[in-house]
Formats: structure tokens, C-alpha cells, sequence
């Protein structure tokens, strides 16, 4: 999706934050969506996290959303479910 934007929320739960603040992650290295009937939208990336300061960022059932670059477009919104650090690579 070489036009999209990955953004992630100031909100780490459901109603922790007046006002809601997205920032674009910078470090996006793979990312892709899939639709199904049963389990929904799902959106899977790898984000580039040496040292894992990345991981930090990120908590369960915080607010994310994928834009459609230069319209704006919301492609996906959605809630953090998963955290997976992978050392090795040093992504998550």
C-alpha cells in the first residue's frame, strides 16, 4: 500500500483522553489488510523497533487507523489486539 498512512491514537483506552491526537508512525515496514465474513478487518504490520522503544508506544486496545494518502480517507480504524516483539528481527 505504498499510499497509505499508519497513525496511531493518544488514546490507550476507552475514553482516557479528551482530546484524541493521531501520529504517523514513521517506521512502518510491511503492512497488509484482509476482510473476512467471521473475524472482521484485520490490519497486520511490522514496525521497525531496535532496542524495542517501538513496543512502548503501543498498548492493548489502543485507537489505530490506516489513511488512503493524499485524500484522507479512512482505509481502517481500529484497536490494537496483538503486540508480538520479535528480537531477532528487531521489529514488532
Amino acid at each position: 500500500m505504498a499510499f497509505s498512512e499508519f497513525q496511531y491514537s493518544n488514546r490507550s483506552s476507552i475514553g482516557s483522553s479528551p482530546a484524541e491526537t493521531w501520529t504517523k508512525e514513521e517506521s512502518v515496514q510491511n503492512l497488509t489488510m484482509s476482510d473476512d465474513l467471521m473475524g472482521g478487518r484485520q490490519a497486520r504490520l511490522d514496525i521497525s523497533s531496535p532496542q524495542g522503544q517501538a513496543s512502548a508506544r503501543y498498548s492493548a486496545y489502543q485507537r489505530v487507523r490506516i489513511l488512503d494518502r493524499p485524500s484522507n480517507v479512512v482505509l481502517f480504524l481500529g484497536r490494537v489486539t496483538n503486540i508480538q516483539n520479535e528480537h531477532r528481527k528487531q521489529n514488532i
